[in-house]
């Protein structure tokens, strides 16, 4: 008599969640490197900013660098790994490139107060995007 034994063992791939929980800086100029924070970043094959597609690298599993396109505009960013994409459930800000003082912060361009935003390389020392100081003022009219 020969009695065979067989032994099947199964393990259930998991299939992991891509994340996207936040960025550092939230807002940015075309041109500036924005690290992507969530998970399950590995293997991704593109990175957009509001459609626009982005140069990136993949830094960690939990974190990417992106350079936010010259095309870029405000809206979500989505990330697309092989586990699937993940868009980002906060909207990405792109600010202007520069801006000029006399003209943003005059009352004919903010009548209602509005935001006004701005990069000036001078105040974070070396031209470069992690010298750069981003401002954030708000106009408050009469």
């Amino acid at each position: 008599m020969v009695v065979a034994i067989a032994a099947i063992s199964s393990s259930a791939v998991a299939q992991t969640q891509v994340t996207i929980t936040g960025t550092s800086p939230p807002i940015a100029a075309p041109g500036h490197a924005v690290v992507i924070e969530g998970g399950s970043f590995t293997g991704a094959t593109s990175v957009t900013f509001g459609g626009a597609t982005a140069v990136f690298q993949v830094d960690t599993a939990n974190a990417i660098t992106a350079i936010v396109p010259l095309a870029a505009a405000t809206g979500p960013i989505e990330v697309v790994p092989p586990a699937g994409p993940a868009v980002s459930s906060q909207t990405f800000e792109v600010v202007a490139q520069s801006w000029d003082a006399a003209k943003d912060f005059s009352i004919a361009s903010n009548p209602a107060g509005q935001w006004s935003y701005g990069v000036a390389p001078s105040l974070g020392g070396a031209d470069s995007p992690a010298g750069r100081i981003l401002l954030r003022i708000q106009i408050a009219l009469p």
